[in-house]
């Protein structure tokens, strides 16, 4: 089963690489504004394949999280392509552009990056 998301600094390899299958888009289509997405990460590998899990909300708290901060932890433990999270482009309905602002939401939970 999958695993915390989490990597080295100095680890430039397939750990830090996320990647966004959209419900209903071919590989490759642009991501639009509205587009149920699953967040896909490499979280192992064995002789013959890579192991692949998607990011899921925990109902665990960070032991990481500063103070100010409340939400929950993730974890790459979801089947890999199931699209969860809710893609909105912050500039309105579209395409996501090269430096659009975009948030992720499931479940009334969005996704944040804290110290990364």
């Amino acid at each position: 089963v999958g695993k915390v998301v989490r990597a080295p600094p100095d680890d430039q390899g397939d750990g830090k690489a996320l990647t966004i299958h959209a419900a209903g888009r071919n590989p490759g289509d642009p991501l639009r504004h509205g587009d149920v997405v699953a967040l896909q990460a490499v979280t192992g590998k064995t002789e013959a394949e890579l192991l692949l899990h998607s990011i899921v909300a925990t109902s665990a708290r960070p032991t990481t999280l500063p103070e100010e901060f409340s939400g929950v932890a993730v974890e790459a433990t979801g089947e890999p392509q199931r699209p969860v999270w809710t893609l909105t482009r912050m500039a309105g309905e579209g395409e996501v552009q090269l430096d659009d602002t975009i948030m992720l939401e499931a479940g009334g939970l969005r996704l944040g990056v804290v110290g990364g």
